[in-house]
């Protein structure tokens, strides 16, 4: 979630924590303890992370290509 800001792009950063606290952290420590009990809440909040990591690694690798496709852009640019 600090890559983001390094490359002055807050938005995805920001989106990525109210992501993980508003939609799947609230619901499922809501929920979870009601279907399988308290003493299992850890595994719903490693299933969290796993999942906000996941897709923060396909966001990453998303920003890395567009990255780079502008750097051969901008080389083209030069030698020309």
């Amino acid at each position: 979630m600090t890559f983001f800001p390094a490359i002055n792009k807050a938005k995805p950063a920001m989106l990525l924590g109210i992501i993980r606290q508003a939609i799947f952290y609230i619901p499922v420590m809501i929920l979870l303890p009601m279907a399988i009990g308290v003493s299992d809440v850890y595994y719903g909040s490693f299933l969290i992370d796993v999942v906000i990591v996941i897709f923060c690694i396909f966001l990453v690798r998303k920003e890395f290509k567009n990255l780079r496709s502008k750097e051969k852009n901008l080389k083209n640019a030069v030698n020309k």
